[in-house]
């Protein structure tokens, strides 16, 4: 009896343990990237709204039902800053928070215009000029 009861308890310990490596995990660069997304999409709404960008991150509106955290997913503030022409860039120094790197120490890097050609405030999906999501980093930051 007592052996059968240890044969059972390392039965369900296994079958937890397999269950546990079955979830997902969202890999660090994919929720930064996400969140990435999402703050662009929260100040292109702040700008439409009161005609201005930014100046900093805090001044963003809450969204319901969205990950509205602007750090990281190493927890760093997500580096922001507004270059001439209502460029904007949005950046991540990785897990290492120092410039460069390689893997998760690499830096996560998205550009995009406020505005559009005609000096509109663009749409809140507008593609990015620098995708977060590609590995290529600008020259000159």
């Amino acid at each position: 009896m007592r052996r059968s009861f240890w044969i059972a308890l390392l039965v369900v310990v296994g079958l937890a343990g397999a269950m546990l490596s079955l979830v997902d995990r969202i890999p660090p660069k994919s929720l930064t990237v996400t969140r990435m997304w999402i703050t662009k999409k929260r100040i292109m709404q702040y700008a439409r709204a009161t005609g201005r960008i930014p100046q900093d991150l805090s001044q963003l509106p809450s969204e319901n039902n969205s990950d509205t955290e602007i750090k990281d997913a190493w927890g760093y503030p997500i580096i922001y800053r507004v270059l001439s022409d209502h460029q904007i860039v949005l950046e991540s120094y990785g897990r290492d928070h120092k410039p460069g790197g390689k893997g998760d120490d690499r830096d996560i890097y998205g550009e995009f215009s406020a505005r559009d050609q005609n000096g509109n405030w663009n749409d809140e999906l507008s593609a990015w000029t620098l995708d977060p999501m590609n590995e290529t980093e600008p020259n000159v930051k």
